[in-house]
Order: structure tokens, then C-alpha cells, then sequence
């Protein structure tokens, strides 16, 4: 039955006086004081209720208590048993909960898997991390003008698989699921497939393996897969997910020739370069994906606000309008604005704009925004430019700048206003230089007997002669090759480099994010767990940066 109590309304006596004014003081100023101050009576509590009933069934718990003990429970990075225990005695728990009787202070392990399974099915995750967020980013007048964007990895708590691995679990995955579903389909299933993959008294680990003979083992896993996928088509079992994951499996691992059903069908496993990193990795969490770089797991991409501080010698002294100087103004936090779940297969260029469009609709957007070069590509800076938000990003490098010796490019020749080009690396000015009629295309001609005795010839952009009685060489580059040399010389300046500093700063969240709030090792797999605890944890971190700020203001 629906419980939502009344936290709005004031007390006739304090429940909390007999912690005494020092006690209560460190409450107040730490993370339970700003939980109760400033998020209880904000909780979307309203969003659960449809999961219960105005009138039947027994009493549950207070909403607002439920949804806070997740909340504290993903901030501390705690277990279910750790939880209930924290409820039923942590006194800094009772305050921010407002836990005011027994019914209150006890939380069985069974319940709090209960609501959390309530939040994640209905996505509240995702909703309490934006409205409480946006609560706190209005409470501390944070500045959201300026943020930065970043992205990390999220692993599930699952083994990393073998391509025969995939093949054996996903098959006894299948096996498990139709022997509880009907055992007169589980029946007809071969009895020397069952000895490959789950009778153990007959050697059933056809998975387990040695590398040199999991290869030759894999076609025969394989055959199984296409077996069962056969044999089960049109019946019932065809509705299990793990049949859906068997399907899955025989299309991204194997090609069927003649795939009719006959006897002539043919089954080919394919190469290892055929495979993409959307191939399932593991049964237990068919979202996860494959990155060769970073390897299994989610992304997850972040974005914060950052106030840049000047260093304390060059602060100056004078007060500030309201009176204070700047070293007696309150501190504020950097907040964590936006967390967005993608695979590891999306590049990070696709995710600033839907970071822009989401704080955008919560009238958080920035006008400035720091990413890293995978962020800075010039469609997202000129649709950004095109909301009003300045991407402050760098480029990609020239082709060639990283091999030793490194590769000239247009950012070494000297050209005039125009863009046209004055003098090569090597001091040499053109024969002659050239525009197109439409102004985009640009061409300057060298001496082809001058550039081939250049030392630097063989770093040179410049081509070489298209014929052997060509007495010239050419270097040919377009207006969009202009705009990204203008942009990389900017990039050399002192004012860009003092603006793009604190990009860095968000390595900070993401080392906190992963060792203090858990991230680095999660107890959890599948996206929609893996998302409960990427928005959890970062409202998480949220509410503690804020307690920090309260605490160090509280000194002066």
C-alpha cells in the first residue's frame, strides 16, 4: 500500500534535540544534513507511486525514506547488508532519512532490492539524478556557463569470453532456460549435445578449452548453435530470450550458405576480422560491446561544470560588489550535469549533442564547453556555435605529425591574408600561387630542381612533378584545410592553452567516480543496472561535493 509521509511540514518539538548544538551542527554540515535540507522534500516520490495501491495490501515504506536509502546506499558504495545495517543504527542515516519510528529505521535486504528493481524498471534512475541535480544547481547558484565533457568506462561483473566461450554459454544458457520451460521440448534435445554442454559425468565443458584446441573445437559448437536454432524454430521455446540470444549468436559468429533447411545447408564460422565489437561478449549482459582500445564494457559519457580559479598570489584583493573579496565569497561546487549510457562501438563526437540538447531542456546549458579532441569536430563546433555554445576543443593532428621524423603540414608554410602561400619551411617562395573561381581551392608552384635538393623533401606535403618534364611541383589544400591550419595555430597560443587547462580538471571526477563511488569494480551487469549505477553514483558525488562546500563556508 502507498506510504508517502508529510516532510514538508515543521515539528512542534524537535526530534533531533537531544543530539545536543555541536553534534547536530556536524550533521547539518555534512552530506545527511544536505540530503535532509535540501533533497527530501524534493524527491520525485510521485513517480513510484503507480507501483502501489492507494488502499490494498500491507503498509510500505515511506517513499521518501525508500528512495533516499538508494540514493545513500550508491554514494557510500555500500552492499545490501551494509545498507540495511546503516538504516537500522547509523544515527547521520536517521537525520537525513528524517526516520522519525521503527517503522522507519528498518529496511529487510529483500525490500531494498524491491524498490530498487521499481526504479530501474520505471527509469526513475535517470529522473532523480536530473531533478535533484537541477534542485542543488539552483540551491547553490551553481554556474553552469562553463562545463566540460569527458567519457569512461563501465564494466559489468561478468567473465570475459572466448569466441568458442560465447558459443558454450549462450547454448547452455538455452538448455537452462527450456529445461524449466518444458521438459518435453528439453527431451528432444540430442543426447550427445547435452554430453558436450551439460551433463558433467559426461565431460559437458565443451567450453573449457586450451587455445590450440578451441579453435578446432568451434565449428562443432557452432554446428550445435545452428542444431538448436533449427530444431526449436516455431515452438515455443522460440519466445524464450535465450533463443532470441542463440539467433543473435549463430548471425554474428557464423554464415549459413543455402540457409533453407536442407540438407544442402552449409555452415561457415567466420574469421576473426569479420567480427565487429557489437558481437555479443557475454550471455549475462548481451548490451555489452567490444572496443579495442578500452575493451568490454559501456561508455559513459560525463559532464560537469568548472569554475576556473585564478592561483591565490595573483588573486586580487579588491572586494567584490556585494562588499566581500574574493577569498571571503562562498564557495561553490562542480556539479555533474549530464550522464549519458552509449556502447563502446560510439564515438565520443557523437555525444556533444545530445549533452547540449539535454541540459538545454533543464535550462542548464553552458555557453562554453570543454572536450578533448575526439569531441572537437568542426560539425559539432558549428552546431554547437549554432545553440550559442562555444566548443573549446582541440583539433586532431596533422596526418604524419606523430612519426619520427614527423611529417610537414600547411601549418609550417608562411602564408599572406589571402591565404595563399609566402614561403615553404624551408624559406623557398612559390613560382606562382593560385585561386579557383569559387575561392575554395588553393595551389602554390615550387621549383621541382630547388624542392628536390631540399633536405627537407622527404617530410614535405609538397607532390612531386606529374611529369618528367614538369619543371614545377605543386601544393594543392582547400578553404576547410585553411580554416583547420588557422585553428591549430591558435591552438599554439598562450590564451587558448589558459582556456583549455581545465579540461583536465574532470579527470578528478572520474578517478573519484570510479574508487569512491564504485565504478571501478560494480557488483552489477546488464545496461539497465549499469545505468541505475552511473546516474546513483553521480548524484552521489553530487550531493558530497556539495556537503564539502557547506562545511568549508561553515569555517569562513
Amino acid at each position: 500500500m502507498l506510504t508517502i509521509r508529510d516532510h514538508h511540514s515543521g515539528d512542534l518539538f524537535d526530534p533531533w534535540a537531544h543530539l545536543g548544538p555541536q553534534r547536530r551542527a556536524l550533521l547539518e554540515k555534512s552530506w545527511a544534513g544536505v540530503v535532509r535540507q535540501h533533497l527530501l522534500s524534493h524527491l520525485p516520490v510521485s513517480e513510484l507511486a503507480p507501483f502501489f495501491d492507494d488502499n490494498l495490501g500491507r503498509p510500505g515504506k515511506d517513499l521518501h525514506v525508500a528512495m533516499s536509502a538508494l540514493i545513500l546506499q550508491q554514494m557510500h558504495d555500500l552492499s545490501d547488508a551494509a545498507t540495511v545495517e546503516a538504516i537500522a543504527f547509523n544515527e547521520a542515516w536517521h537525520y537525513a532519512l528524517d526516520a522519525r519510528g521503527e517503522e522507519d529505521m528498518y529496511l529487510c535486504e529483500r525490500t531494498l532490492r524491491n524498490y530498487r528493481a521499481m526504479v530501474v524498471a520505471g527509469g526513475l534512475d535517470e529522473v532523480l539524478f536530473r531533478v535533484l541535480t537541477d534542485q542543488l544547481i539552483k540551491t547553490f547558484e551553481v554556474d553552469t556557463t562553463r562545463q566540460r565533457l569527458d567519457s569512461t568506462v563501465l564494466r559489468s561483473n561478468m567473465r570475459k569470453l572466448t569466441r568458442l566461450g560465447v558459443l558454450c554459454e549462450t547454448i547452455e544458457k538455452f538448455l537452462r532456460e527450456l529445461s524449466g520451460h518444458d521438459a518435453a521440448l528439453y527431451a528432444r534435445v540430442d543426447p550427445a549435445l547435452l554430453g558436450r554442454h551439460v551433463d558433467r559425468e559426461q565431460g559437458g565443458c565443451f567450453g573449457v578449452a586450451r587455445p590450440s584446441e578451441a579453435q578446432r573445437r568451434l565449428p562443432q559448437a557452432a554446428a550445435d548453435l545452428l542444431l538448436l536454432v533449427r530444431a526449436f524454430a516455431g515452438t515455443s521455446a522460440a519466445d524464450l530470450p535465450a533463443y532470441a540470444l542463440l539467433e543473435r549468436v549463430l548471425r554474428e559468429q557464423c554464415e549459413v550458405i543455402n540457409s533453407s533447411g536442407g540438407e544442402g545447408e552449409k555452415l561457415r564460422v567466420k574469421e576473426d576480422t569479420e567480427l565487429t565489437g557489437d558481437v555479443l561478449q557475454n550471455p549475462s549482459d548481451p548490451g555489452s560491446t567490444y572496443n579495442a582500445h578500452k575493451g568490454q564494457g559501456y561508455t559513459v559519457q560525463i559532464m560537469e561544470t568548472y569554475t576556473p580559479q585564478p592561483p591565490a598570489a595573483h588573486q586580487p584583493q579588491e572586494a567584490a560588489g556585494d562588499g566581500q573579496s574574493p577569498a571571503q565569497q562562498p564557495l561553490k561546487p562542480d556539479l555533474v550535469t549530464h550522464v549519458a549510457i552509449g556502447k563502446m562501438t560510439e564515438y565520443d563526437g557523437a555525444a556533444v549533442m545530445p549533452a547540449l540538447e539535454d541540459t538545454a531542456s533543464r535550462g542548464i546549458a553552458p555557453k562554453q564547453m570543454l572536450g578533448d579532441t575526439h569531441y572537437g569536430l568542426e560539425d559539432n563546433r558549428q552546431q554547437a556555435a549554432a545553440k550559442g555554445v562555444e566548443l573549446i576543443s582541440p583539433a586532431q593532428p596533422p596526418a604524419g605529425s606523430q612519426q619520427e621524423p614527423p611529417r610537414l603540414s600547411l601549418e609550417q608554410f608562411i602564408l599572406d591574408d589571402k591565404g595563399q602561400v609566402k614561403q615553404c619551411p624551408a624559406g623557398h617562395a612559390p613560382l606562382s600561387v593560385s585561386t579557383s573561381k569559387s575561392g575554395a581551392n588553393y595551389q602554390a608552384r615550387f621549383d621541382a630542381a630547388t624542392c628536390a635538393a631540399c633536405p627537407l623533401r622527404a617530410q614535405c606535403p609538397v607532390q612531386k612533378p606529374r611529369s618528367p618534364r614538369d619543371p614545377t611541383v605543386r601544393l594543392q589544400y582547400q578553404q576547410e584545410r585553411l580554416s583547420m591550419r588557422d585553428r591549430r595555430l591558435a591552438e599554439e597560443t598562450p590564451q587558448f592553452k589558459e582556456r583549455y587547462r581545465w579540461r583536465a580538471g574532470i579527470e578528478a571526477t572520474m578517478s573519484r567516480l570510479k574508487h569512491q563511488m564504485g565504478w571501478a569494480a560494480l557488483r552489477v551487469r546488464g545496461k539497465a543496472a549499469i545505468a541505475y549505477e552511473a546516474f546513483m553514483g553521480a548524484l552521489g558525488l553530487n550531493i558530497l561535493r556539495c556537503a564539502r562546500c557547506v562545511a568549508l563556508n561553515a569555517r569562513g
